[in-house]
């Protein structure tokens, strides 16, 4: 999320677990990461239910469980530096 402000763009997620996990679903399937939030955090949908109700089309639970294995790597690499 270049020139993004990450400590607005991650308020209001419970955990940076959480944030990364939909940043990642946001470039996996080409949602808007505002949109997804908004699910997300204002109408406190999970991220599987979040994906859902913005692409009716994609496997919800498929990029829910990708993009929550992307985060855990992440946060890993992060780990390790």
């Amino acid at each position: 999320m270049p020139g993004t402000d990450l400590q607005a763009a991650s308020a209001g997620f419970p955990n940076l677990g959480q944030f990364v996990a939909a940043v990642h679903v946001s470039n996996n399937l080409d949602i808007p990461f505002d949109q997804l939030k908004a699910k997300m955090v204002g109408e406190q949908m999970s991220l599987g239910d979040a994906i859902q109700a913005l692409r009716p089309d994609a496997d919800a639970d498929a990029a829910a469980d990708r993009a929550d294995e992307q985060a855990r790597a992440n946060m890993r690499d992060v780990r390790e530096d």
